[in-house]
């Protein structure tokens, strides 16, 4: 056993006013993850487009105020509570977070996802589809970029054969309709597929695949 006086010091309980920032935080864009520094700070990163920016900040008043290091400067963010999770403002936006599954990592479907290029000659990696997904009390919400349109989304996980497929609806913001779809994740792949009613009440269905970003 080792003797006492060798012994690490245990870290002492973060301040009250520190505990409701700490820990990780999501939205379908990003993911914040906070813990307790030196000095009563809060350290951690923000995890946007892929990308992995540092995260400082401390308790200014009824919030914390900080800032992001990207690249060679620094983006001021401040963090208040609100009623089941944070809001985050930063660079003239507010971004409502809410508190990360424990196990996260292993959730077949939470996550930033990148689909195929446009089958064009001038297509850039903006143009590809994209997919964000976060993990909700009740089941899953996200948004679907696809040719510029941003689409709303929420479904339910289901148990299937083989694994777990999320259904639910997408929400067209140029018709206002719902658009059913299912999501099934193979071989580290996402697949989505939109059923569309197009006239005389004709059904067709779209599948693209999707990768982690």
């Amino acid at each position: 056993m080792t003797p006492a006086a060798e012994r690490s010091p245990e870290r002492p309980p973060p301040p009250a006013e520190l505990a409701p920032f700490l820990g990780a935080w999501q939205h379908p864009r990003l993911r914040l993850v906070l813990e307790l520094g030196p000095e009563a700070a809060l350290t951690g990163e923000l995890e946007l487009g892929g990308r992995a920016f540092p995260a400082r900040g401390e308790r200014v008043g009824a919030g914390v105020e900080g800032a992001f290091r990207a690249a060679e400067r620094e983006l001021p963010f401040r963090l208040v509570q609100r009623p089941g999770g944070l809001t985050l403002t930063c660079d003239g936006r507010d971004y409502e977070l809410q508190r990360a599954a424990p196990h996260a990592a292993a959730d077949p479907f939470v996550g930033s996802y990148q689909g195929p290029l446009p089958d064009t000659p001038d297509a850039k990696p903006a143009d590809a589809p994209s997919l964000e997904l976060v993990s909700k009390q009740r089941g899953y919400a996200g948004v679907l970029v696809l040719e510029g349109i941003r689409y709303a989304l929420l479904g339910q996980a289901h148990e299937v054969e083989g694994g777990q497929e999320l259904r639910g609806s997408l929400r067209d913001p140029l018709s206002g309709r719902s658009l059913g779809f299912s999501l099934s994740r193979v071989e580290g792949q996402l697949l989505l597929t939109v059923r569309f009613e197009g006239e005389e009440k004709r059904v067709s269905y779209e599948t693209l695949v999707f990768r982690p970003r």
